[in-house]
């Protein structure tokens, strides 16, 4: 399984990545038990903020070597850039895409 703590919910969308006020949430199995019944996001959402090389930076700064994407076509768009961006510097990082969407997309 994965070490507790080493799981972490990035706030606020691509966004979330250069907002260094608002840190990742530490995501853990006693914080996500009950989230399906939460309405909404506990993460939140943002649209815009994609800057790829920021991204993988800041990727880099918190040791992540696995990033989950969630979202539409958009964001799996953006999410092919991320693991380009990330291969073109070869890093040993996996970008997976699991889909999303309120837009039926």
């Amino acid at each position: 399984g994965v070490q507790e703590g080493k799981v972490l919910g990035i706030r606020n969308g691509f966004r979330g990545f250069s907002d260094k006020s608002s840190p990742p949430m530490v995501l853990t199995p006693d914080s996500v038990e009950n989230i399906h019944d939460v309405g909404g996001t506990v993460l939140g959402s943002a649209r815009g903020g994609f800057d790829a090389g920021m991204i993988i930076d800041r990727t880099e700064e918190l040791g992540i070597n696995m990033l989950f994407i969630v979202g539409g076509d958009g964001t799996h768009a953006a999410a092919g850039k991320l693991d380009e961006e990330a291969e073109r510097r070869g890093l040993k990082m996996v970008v997976a895409g699991i889909p999303k969407t309120i837009d039926n997309d």
